[in-house]
């Protein structure tokens, strides 16, 4: 396990240097995104909820092989619950359908999963066709991050990092958040996006 963990980083920094899809900001001031990976209904029911109480929007990573089932981190979403994220402002983006890891896969078996994922939220929402992406558990692979690149706006990581010009829109960074994050760290964060911008 230790090894596939080490295998699994070095294909990460490979691919954070590599294949790069950069592009440099139109707004000139610090922008927060807030994302919700797989998603439990409770991004839906908590984190909706006080996103719109401040007039915010997030992104819902959506992996539809896990609409219904419960998996560690809780219940996953339901139906209604696309429903309600998009009629709410929210964005729907994709993950893989069945959350498999690009790592655990061959790239042509990773653009197929991603195409089933794509194909039934068509179904699902009326032709809603999602633009962006995130790589489940944060695992990226060199090659996953070239073919992405070129379906996808953007991919998104969970590599910790603020994403300052030029931006490589194939390996956004993000900071992971939880119940048991500390707020002093979070503001920390929060603080140096600020300054820089």
């Amino acid at each position: 396990m230790a090894v596939a963990g080490a295998l699994q980083r070095a294909q990460k920094i490979v691919a954070g240097r590599f294949h790069r899809k950069l592009a440099i900001r139109s707004l000139r001031r610090p922008i927060v995104t807030f994302t919700f990976d797989d998603f439990p209904r409770s991004a839906v029911t908590t984190g909706a909820t006080v996103l719109n109480e401040f007039g915010a929007r997030g992104t819902y990573f959506a992996a539809l092989g896990l609409m219904g089932k419960t998996t560690p981190v809780g219940d996953m979403f339901l139906r209604p619950d696309l429903d309600a994220v998009l009629n709410a402002g929210h964005e729907l983006a994709c993950h893989t359908y069945d959350h498999v890891l690009c790592s655990q896969i061959s790239v042509d078996e990773l653009l197929r999963n991603c195409e089933r994922n794509r194909e039934r939220m068509a179904e699902l929402l009326g032709g809603y066709r999602p633009v962006n992406f995130s790589f489940p558990e944060g695992v990226v692979t060199p090659l996953a991050k070239k073919r992405l690149g070129s379906v996808y706006k953007t991919c998104r990581t969970i590599e910790p990092g603020i994403n300052t010009d030029p931006i490589d829109l194939g390996f956004l960074r993000a900071y992971r958040v939880y119940s048991s994050s500390r707020i002093d760290a979070l503001k920390r964060v929060i603080q140096a996006n600020q300054r820089n911008k």
